[in-house]
C-alpha cells in the first residue's frame, strides 16, 4: 500500500488571468493541470521537470525517452498521465490503497 496525504489546494496560480497567457517557472501556462503537475512535483518531490515540458500529450513519451519510469504501477507522488480517445490528461497521485488510485487536479 502506498499512501500520502491530500495537501489541499495550495496552488500558487489559481487565480492568475484568463485567458491563459502567462507561464509559471516551469515554462507551462499558470491554470492548466500541467502546471499543477509540475508544481507538485516541484514542492512535494523536490524534482524540477526540464523547462516548457509540454501538452500532457507529451508528457509521458517524453519522459519514457528521458528514462523515466512510466508504466501502469502508480505509487504516491507519481504523475498519472493519460491516454486515450477523448484527449490526454496528467494529475498528481496522492496515493494507491489496492486498486484505488487517489488523485489531485
Amino acid at each position: 500500500m502506498s499512501r500520502s496525504t491530500v495537501i489541499g489546494d495550495n496552488y500558487p496560480w489559481q487565480n492568475a488571468a484568463i485567458p491563459y497567457v502567462e507561464v509559471d517557472p516551469w515554462g507551462v501556462y499558470k491554470r492548466e493541470y500541467v502546471s499543477f503537475v509540475a508544481y507538485r512535483l516541484s514542492t512535494v518531490n523536490g524534482f524540477t521537470i526540464p523547462y516548457a515540458y509540454g501538452d500532457p500529450n507529451l508528457w509521458g513519451y517524453r519522459a519514457q525517452n528521458e528514462g523515466y519510469r512510466v508504466d501502469m504501477n502508480p505509487s504516491a507522488g507519481s504523475v498519472a498521465w493519460f491516454t486515450g480517445n477523448k484527449g490526454f490528461h496528467d494529475a498528481w497521485v496522492v496515493g494507491v490503497n489496492g486498486e484505488n488510485v487517489e488523485i489531485e487536479e
